[in-house]
């Protein structure tokens, strides 16, 4: 069974161009702002929709 998203994903990692990734968590319970972070991914001329990350 092929997973679309993993597959996207494996073929982000294998590529050598550097990509920012930023994610954002839902804030905690005590703290509505949301956690914002950097990833950094080899990527080369290649864009998934965030919703997949």
């Amino acid at each position: 069974m092929y997973d679309p998203v993993q597959i996207a994903i494996k073929e982000i990692h294998e590529r050598k161009c550097p990509l920012s990734v930023i994610r954002q968590i839902p804030g905690s319970v005590n703290n509505d702002h949301p956690i914002v972070y950097i990833e950094r991914w080899p990527v080369n001329q290649m864009v998934i929709p965030l919703d997949y990350i």
